[in-house]
This record gives structure tokens, C-alpha cells and sequence, in this order.
């Protein structure tokens, strides 16, 4: 019987033992000094599910499970198979389009060894969150699951945005939700739930062996920055390191901080390391108390009335509302001395700016560098000098005031500009204010939303649920809709390029009334006083209603010359020699049968597909279902197009470049460098110097390696894009023509806009199409400015208002000295 066990324990262990050696020493002296025990374990594997499931996780999260509306997310599923090796599929997250009578569910690969835990890492996008999602595991084409599982979801607003935080456990860098730099300042902090209408939510990793970013850079849209403290890089996977590259350059901003005895050898040494703004000099320096007034001066704490209220009814005292109309209108309070002395000293790290960075000083001290920074693509890296952990920093109230305008780089909320409102409390900010991540193809035409920034939203007491109503319909910054304007500009260049038209009404109300003649008066006049027999009325009535379908058939289908055929419209996005693009297409499939495509993207790991919104739903239409599978290969399946018509889909993905397009040198001796491996025809350099003033250039075709001086005459640019496969996509040119944001972060940029023939490679659409057409528009952003400095008006309301005050007289500065109020 003890043999029998023995053998039933050995026989329960993972098969795959190679990872995590046994000690079978151990395991034979228990079956022989406690055979009883024993005898529990082999019970206790014998009740076991034949699946275990631990838990399921969205990115960056380690617990919370939040998740964007028209974003995608990069979600996990750890499950566990106890009976034998498990091959499937994972199925996830069925649901229905926005306004289209289209259903997406999405897959993966599931393969699975018995007694191993495995994390299945997918893809989603949700047009709305629900409270829970089913998962399941399940045989390709099989009806039912073999195994399921509730996930859990939270609704994250569209105007908050994430700032992960990788901090060593314990660290204080992690406490951020104190701050009033990222929640409104008009919210009441006693009467509210803060958590709806915070800026930011802090994310920090509670497994800091093992991060859980997500490997897909086109679902960190949701991420605004990240505050990187101590933790090596080489925790991060490649592919985690390539998507956090890939979010840098597409508007991301990291922070990496700095303080005594930190190394950026780390850094300097890794994947970073070509993007770093300026390197340690191997100094440690110790702040003096000159230079503590300075920094203190620099950034005085933000003034919260709620707070001062609370704090001077404990001490027995009111608030004036002309004291709170002050302070709401200048932002700040008195200057906080900073708790520091010998035994709490704070040390800078001594910094070196690269060529090209730029580095932010105490302004009144001995031009103490506290961070350099430069741009990378859109976004930024800023290096710290100190650590804003340091425990007399963190009691500092000013401190507030540094992480805003240092280290997220957040606006001011804007104030009002009539007289007349004055009192009004400040604006909201959204989330194109809080996160400088943008995608061309996405984005464009989206800044009008900027225009509500002046909005004012009452957020406290009974106006709570009407705030939360109206913010959650506005628009965020990078989403995934289809009533952008780039698609809709795309989708209607290509249904007209199509050859397909929808019968309009009027043939429609035609054919109605042809056949009620027909079948009614006609029929029985016919078979009245022709054949002399009215009650066969009835009987040509199927007749006559067969020959009409037949007949509007015909009428209505148009011969096109072959059987099936897609037309695409790309958009390329390139952030300068940055060898890697973004890559948005529209694509078009017609079909002259009822059939059902596969889109595949092999060797394309970041892609992601979706059936595109075609703006004609019927009520009462069959809800179409279609399948994404994220992994082994990425595609849209059963993307079905009925006959005689058409349906669309986009997709985008990262795609690797030969090298980068470069402008070099100076005013007329510029050069623009085409290192892309693409041809850019009728290129037109487009320069925005700032105050809504642009100039352009045309500059004609550039040759794959080519290059192309300026100040030369290259003749007239095209009236419009009419491409040699033989439609006009002059309507999508001049939408991405126009893409620009006025804002600090924009002021300067030099942007290129060209086209190129043809589509990239590594689409296979399966049945293969007849014909495939297509046209690639390239949007290059040559030269990206400087980072706005923390100091200016944009982030500092005090450089705002002296801004504003300077051609007057001049007056008693609203702020003292620190420590006297």
C-alpha cells in the first residue's frame, strides 16, 4: 500500500520538473517517517479542477483592473491544467462594436503543461466596460468551454491618465495620491469621490522582480508618464523595452530619478542609453540653505480652499471669500520653508547636459542643475538631480508644486479671461492637457476638444453625478474611434473609388411604386379583361414579386470586372530617425459573393484589427461576428463582406524602417535625408514658428536614400492626389494637412507630408483578392522643440500673471519669503 502511494506521489509531479529542481531525498524520508501525510497530498491532488484559475490582470496593474473605453489593453489570464497537457484556445471579451451590428470576441493560443502555471498575455478593446468579462478556454471551433473564468474590469474616466511608478517597495515615491497636482482644484476633497475625477492614477508595482508592462507599445495610449527610481532595466523583457521606446517617441514622458548615492550607470549602459539627456559627472552636492530659499521661492505650495477651510475651522477661525477669490486667482500660497539641517541634508547629484538637452536650475542659487531633459520624438526624458522621496523633501509642501511642473509637466488649469468672471472658479483639464501621447491617424482634427478646456464643472455635492455624466462624454487623447476624422475622410475616398454606390431613396420609392402598380391595378386589369379570369390575381402575385427581385438585381449590381478586390489608404508616421513607424491603414474589401476574409499579419506582432464603422447601421441588421487573435500570428478572422458590396477595417501596427528621415543644417543650407528605404512624392515641408503661424515648402519627390536641399525651386505642388491606381485621395491629404496642436510642446515643430505608391508589406488577406490597390500618405516630424521650461506660462500661473502685468506699474509682489505667509 506505502509503494502504491509513493509511486501515485511521484506520478502527481509535474512532468516539465527542469525549472524548479526536486529533492527527492526529502520527498522518499516524508513517505517513509509520515505515510499519512503522504496519503493527504495524493487526496487532496485527486480533487483538484481540471483547471485552475489564479487570476486575471490588466496592464500595468498588478491588482486594480482598469481599463480604458476605445483603447486597447493588454490583459493576463494565469491559469494552471492538473489533469494533463492542455492545447486550445483562450477566448475573451465578446461584445459589440460601437453603433455596428458587428460582434468581436478575442483570442490566443492556449498550450498549457500539466502542473506548470502559465500566464496567457492577449490583447483587447472595449467599446464600453462592462463589470465583468467571460474568459474561456476552449477547442478551436468548438461550441463549448472546456474551462471559464469571471475577470473582472474598472472603468477608468477618459480624462485620467496613468503615471506608473517602478520604486523599490517602501519607497515614498509611490504615495502620490496626496498631491494636489493630480486632482482638480476645485474638487471638494470631503463631498466627492476623488478617485472619478483625479488627473492621474498613480500605478505602482507591488512585484517589482517581475514588472507587468505591457510588451504591445499601442496599449500604453492610456499611460502618461513613467517615474522610474533604482529598479534595474534588465527587469524589463525586449519586448517591454521596445514598447517603452516606441511610447517615448509617440508622446510618453520618464522621469528618471536621481539623488544621493544614485547611479545612472544603469542607465547609461542600457537600452536608454542613446536617449539619455546628460550624464553623471560623479559629484555629490549638498544643497545650502541659500539654495534651499531659492528652491523654496521657486515653487511656492498650490492653494486649495477646501484644505485652508478645514484647517482654520480646527483652529476656530472662517475663510473669507474675498481671501479665497485672491488666492484662487493667483493659485499659490506663501512660500514653505523646506525642514532641512545638518542631520536632514539634501544632496543633487551632479548632472551633465548632452548636446541638444536642456537644464532646469534654482533660479537665485549658484545655477544649481536639479534636472536636464530633452525631447525624444514627441515625448521626453528628464533626468533628476534629487530624489523627491527623500523624507525632508516629502514634508515639504512646495514639493506639490515641483512634481507638477518638473516632473509631469502638467498645465495650469486655465483661468478665466473676462472681467466679468473673475470670481469663476479655474477650468478642468483633459486628458490632451495631462498626456502629450498622440497618434496622427488618431488624433487628427481631435484638438477642437481643447476649446472645452475653460468649461467650469461644479464637482461637489448633488452636481457630482452631472460632472462625471459630461466628462465621460468628451474624447481622450489617442482613442480608437471611427468617427475621427481620418477614417471618415479615408472612408469616403474609398467608397467613392469603389465603383459601388447605395441606390439612392428616390430609385428606391421607384421601385416601390413600379411594383404596387404591377401587382395590383396592372395584375387585375390583366387577368380581368385579358384572360377573363380575376381569381388568378392571387395566383401571379409570387410571379410578379420573383421577377422584381430579378429585375432590381440587375438594375441595381454593376459589372466591375472581377470577383473580389480591396482598396487601401495608409498613413506612415515617422518621428525622425527614429527607425520605427506607426502605421494606420483603411482598407476596403469588395466581394461579388458572400465570403468570409482572414487578415493576417505575420511577423507583425504589434498589429491590431478591427471592422471599421461604415455609417449606414439597419435596425433590426444580424449582428456579424469576427474573431482577433493576438497570438502565435495576429489577425481578424471571419471578417465577413456580403454580396455585391463592401465592408472595411483598420488596423495599426509599428513597423521597422531601413533608418529615419533627418533634416540637417541650418536655414537655406538645410538638407532633408531620406534614410526611410520609402520614395516621398510631392513632399511639402511644413513649419510651425508659433502663433498659429505656418509656412510650407514644397520641396517635389525624394528618392528612397535620396536626399533634398532647401532654398531651391522644385515648381508648383499638385492642386490634388490622384494616384496612378486611379482615385483621388485629395480629401484624406488635406485632413492630414492640418494636423497640429497650437500648445508650448508644439511651438517650433517642422513637420514633412508626403505620399508613396503602393502599400507595405506583411497584410495577407486570405482568400486572396483580385485586385488590391493603394496609396501610403508619410507624415515625417522632422524637428521637435525643446521642452517647454517648468517656469514658463503654461505650467507656472505666476510667470502667467507678471506676463500679463508687466506693462503695468509695478506692484507688491503676491507672494513673501518662505516661512512668512
Amino acid at each position: 500500500m506505502l509503494a502504491g502511494v509513493a509511486l501515485a506521489l511521484l506520478a502527481a509531479r509535474p512532468a516539465c520538473a527542469q525549472d524548479q529542481p526536486i529533492e527527492l531525498d526529502d520527498d522518499r524520508m516524508q513517505i517513509l517517517t509520515d505515510p499519512e501525510q503522504v496519503k493527504k497530498k495524493v487526496a487532496a491532488d485527486r480533487v483538484k479542477p481540471p483547471f485552475e484559475f489564479y487570476r486575471s490582470r490588466v496592464a500595468p496593474f498588478d491588482v486594480l483592473p482598469y481599463v480604458k473605453a476605445n483603447h486597447w489593453a493588454t490583459l493576463a489570464l494565469e491559469v494552471q491544467a492538473n489533469e494533463a497537457d492542455y492545447t486550445g484556445e483562450l477566448r475573451a471579451g465578446l461584445g459589440l462594436l460601437r453603433e455596428m451590428p458587428h460582434a468581436v470576441d478575442y483570442r490566443r493560443d492556449a498550450r498549457l503543461l500539466m502542473g506548470r502555471r502559465a500566464r496567457l498575455v492577449y490583447q483587447a478593446f472595449f467599446s464600453d466596460i462592462p463589470k465583468e468579462t467571460l474568459v474561456d478556454l476552449a477547442q478551436p471551433d468548438a461550441q463549448r468551454f472546456d474551462a471559464s473564468w469571471q475577470a473582472s474590469l474598472l472603468n477608468l474616466p477618459p480624462h485620467q491618465m496613468l503615471i506608473v511608478v517602478l520604486a523599490r517597495t517602501g519607497s515614498l515615491l509611490g504615495n502620490l495620491t496626496h498631491l494636489a497636482a493630480i486632482t482638480p482644484s476645485t474638487v471638494d476633497l470631503e463631498a466627492v469621490d476623488i478617485d472619478r475625477f483625479r488627473y492621474y492614477r498613480p500605478v505602482v508595482p507591488t512585484e517589482t522582480e517581475s514588472l507587468f508592462l505591457s510588451p504591445h507599445p499601442l496599449t500604453w495610449s492610456t499611460t502618461s508618464h513613467v517615474i522610474w527610481d533604482a529598479l534595474a532595466p534588465d527587469l524589463l523583457s525586449v519586448s517591454q523595452q521596445q514598447a517603452m521606446l516606441d511610447w517615448i517617441h509617440w508622446g510618453g514622458q520618464l522621469i528618471l530619478v536621481g539623488g544621493a548615492g544614485q547611479s545612472f550607470a544603469l542607465f547609461r549602459e542600457s537600452f536608454l542609453g542613446p536617449y539619455l539627456p546628460g550624464d553623471p559627472t560623479g559629484e555629490t552636492i549638498k544643497l545650502t540653505p541659500r539654495d534651499l530659499d531659492a528652491l523654496a521661492r521657486e515653487y511656492p505650495p498650490p492653494f486649495h480652499a477646501e484644505r485652508l477651510k478645514k484647517q482654520l475651522q480646527a483652529e476656530g477661525q472662517t475663510l473669507r471669500h474675498e481671501v479665497i477669490i485672491e488666492r484662487l486667482r493667483i493659485g499659490y500660497d506663501a512660500p514653505a520653508k523646506i525642514p532641512a539641517d545638518e542631520k536632514k541634508a539634501i544632496y543633487l547629484v551632479g548632472l551633465k547636459p548632452r548636446d541638444g538637452a536642456a537644464a532646469i536650475t534654482i533660479r537665485g542659487s549658484e545655477g544649481r542643475v536639479i534636472a536636464v531633459e530633452q525631447r525624444v520624438g514627441r515625448g521626453r526624458i528628464t533626468m533628476l538631480a534629487l530624489d523627491p522621496g527623500d523624507p525632508t523633501l516629502v514634508a515639504w509642501p512646495g514639493l506639490d508644486t515641483f512634481y507638477r511642473r518638473v516632473m509631469l509637466r502638467r498645465p495650469e488649469e486655465p483661468r478665466p479671461s473676462e472681467k466679468g468672471e473673475r470670481d469663476a472658479p479655474p477650468g478642468f483639464l483633459f486628458s490632451q492637457d495631462l498626456s502629450w501621447y498622440r497618434v496622427a491617424s488618431r488624433d487628427i482634427g481631435r484638438d477642437s476638444i481643447l476649446a472645452h478646456r475653460t468649461e467650469r464643472f461644479g464637482i461637489r455635492g448633488r452636481l457630482e453625478e452631472e460632472a462625471a455624466r459630461r466628462l465621460a462624454a468628451l474624447p481622450s487623447a489617442a482613442e480608437w474611434r471611427d468617427d475621427a476624422p481620418f477614417p471618415m475622410a479615408c472612408r469616403e475616398v474609398l467608397e467613392q473609388s469603389s465603383g459601388i454606390s447605395i441606390p439612392g431613396s428616390r430609385f428606391v420609392l421607384q421601385i416601390v411604386l413600379a411594383y404596387l402598380i404591377v401587382v395590383i391595378p396592372l395584375n387585375w386589369i390583366i387577368c380581368r379583361f385579358v384572360f377573363r379570369r380575376p381569381e388568378w390575381t392571387w395566383a401571379f402575385v409570387p410571379v410578379i414579386a420573383i421577377v422584381f427581385a430579378i429585375a432590381v438585381e440587375r438594375i441595381a449590381a454593376r459589372n466591375l470586372g472581377f470577383e473580389s478586390a480591396a482598396d487601401e489608404i495608409d498613413l506612415l508616421e515617422i518621428e525622425s530617425a527614429y527607425p520605427r513607424a506607426h502605421l494606420s491603414r483603411i482598407v476596403a474589401i469588395y466581394s461579388s459573393g458572400r465570403t468570409e476574409f482572414s487578415i493576417a499579419y505575420p511577423d507583425e506582432a504589434t498589429a491590431l484589427a478591427l471592422p471599421l464603422n461604415m455609417g449606414r447601421p439597419i435596425r433590426g441588421e444580424e449582428i456579424a461576428r469576427s474573431s482577433w487573435f493576438s497570438f502565435p500570428v495576429p489577425r481578424l478572422a471571419s471578417f465577413g463582406v456580403q454580396p455585391r458590396s463592401q465592408s472595411m477595417f483598420r488596423a495599426e501596427q509599428m513597423l521597422p524602417l531601413a533608418g529615419g528621415v533627418r533634416l540637417e543644417g541650418e536655414g537655406d543650407e538645410q538638407t532633408i535625408v531620406n534614410e526611410s528605404g520609402v520614395e516621398l512624392r510631392d513632399a511639402v515641408l511644413i513649419t510651425y514658428p508659433g502663433n498659429f503661424e505656418r509656412s510650407e515648402t514644397y520641396l517635389g519627390s525624394i528618392a528612397a536614400g535620396g536626399t533634398r536641399r532647401m532654398g531651391q525651386d522644385y515648381g508648383p505642388a499638385p492642386e490634388s492626389l490622384t494616384t496612378d491606381a486611379g482615385f483621388d485621395a485629395s480629401a484624406v491629404w488635406e485632413t492630414v494637412r492640418g494636423y497640429h496642436e497650437e500648445t508650448a510642446e508644439n511651438q517650433g515643430e517642422s513637420v514633412l507630408l508626403a505620399w508613396t505608391p503602393g502599400s507595405p508589406r506583411g497584410q495577407v488577406i486570405d482568400p486572396p483578392v483580385d485586385r488590391h490597390r493603394g496609396l501610403t500618405l508619410v507624415l515625417v516630424h522632422l524637428k521637435r522643440p525643446a521642452p517647454p521650461a517648468p517656469g514658463t506660462p503654461r505650467y507656472n500661473l505666476l510667470a502667467a500673471l507678471a506676463q500679463a502685468t508687466e506693462s503695468t506699474s509695478p506692484s507688491k509682489p503676491p507672494l513673501e519669503t518662505p516661512g512668512k505667509p
